[in-house]
């Protein structure tokens, strides 16, 4: 596991090992390993590992920002019976929205989304993952942190109950899928399914 600190001009790297048991302890590594620079180049690539032909679209714009004014212009007409200064407001509010934009990065593939970054730099990888060589799959969080894989034929189905999941991450036999899970403050799990009955 790699994790940066500081700014992102000059990051800090350190690297640990973290071993695949249950509450088995996190040992701090002097470099990241010799083969993490290729298995990350082949998790994140564009292009599907062994097929050519299935390729992630990227597509960058700026989209305008919504924000709930209904039930909010609603809420302050209700504490202001008179209702004349908050109908204003609320006005306001939604016009200021109207003209907010935000950048976002978007990666998808047969037309889903697997990567989504409003306002962030986009980091291929960090919310998919290829599956074996040539066999298409992909493994994908939602913007709700929620994991699907995904096969060659484009069927998708959920793994398990995962929620607030990063960094998802085949075994080389393509049975298994580990991601980072986001629990409370700054804690993370290390959680691993079995998916060898995906379509």
């Amino acid at each position: 596991m790699q994790t940066a600190e500081g700014s992102a001009a000059a990051p800090k790297l350190r690297h640990y090992i973290v071993a695949a048991a249950a509450r088995a302890a996190v040992a701090p590594a002097a470099d990241a390993p010799e083969w993490a620079e290729a298995y990350w180049a082949f998790k994140s690539d564009r292009f599907a590992p062994g097929v050519e032909s299935m390729m992630i679209d990227v597509d960058q714009k700026y989209e305008t920002l919504k924000f709930g004014t209904g039930s909010a212009g609603a809420a302050d007409r209700a504490s202001d019976p008179a209702g004349a200064g908050n109908i204003n407001v609320a006005a306001n509010v939604e016009k200021a929205s109207e003209s907010q934009k935000v950048h976002v990065v978007r990666l998808t593939l047969a037309g889903e989304t697997i990567s989504e970054f409003v306002n962030e730099a986009a980091v291929p990888g960090l919310m998919f993952g290829w599956g074996p060589r040539s066999s298409g799959a992909i493994a994908f969080t939602d913007r709700d942190g929620r994991l699907f894989v995904m096969d060659r034929q484009h069927r998708k189905r959920a793994v398990g109950d995962a929620k607030n999941a990063l960094l998802p991450a085949w075994s080389t036999d393509g049975s298994r899928i580990a991601w980072a899970q986001k629990g409370r403050g700054k804690k993370w799990t290390l959680v691993v399914a079995d998916v060898r009955s995906e379509p």
